[in-house]
C-alpha cells in the first residue's frame, strides 16, 4: 500500500497554496469539519485496533497527521481560531 501521508504532500501544497487567498469564513469551515474528523478518527481508533490487523489500521494515524498539517495551516494564517482547550 502506498504512503498516504508521502502521497498527500502535494495536495497539503495546494491547500497551503489556497490558505493564502482563504476567507476567514472559510477557514472557520474546514476547521470545524477537521475537528470532527479527528473526532470521529480518534473514537474509531479502539474499534478499529480491536477489529483489524496493524496493515489495516496504519491509514488512521497518517490521515490524522495530514488533518494537523491542514489545520497548522489555518491556525498560521488565522490565529484565533487555534483552539484554547
Amino acid at each position: 500500500m502506498a504512503n498516504i501521508r508521502t502521497n498527500a504532500v502535494p495536495a497539503v501544497r495546494v491547500v497551503k497554496e489556497s490558505l493564502k487567498k482563504m476567507r476567514k469564513d472559510t477557514a472557520e469551515y474546514i476547521d470545524a469539519l477537521m475537528r470532527e474528523l479527528l473526532s470521529w478518527l480518534n473514537e474509531s481508533t479502539g474499534v478499529v485496533k480491536d477489529e483489524c490487523s496493524a496493515i489495516k489500521r496504519k491509514p488512521i494515524p497518517q490521515i490524522m497527521a495530514l488533518s494537523f498539517d491542514v489545520l497548522g495551516l489555518i491556525y498560521r494564517q488565522y490565529p484565533e481560531l487555534m483552539p484554547t482547550e
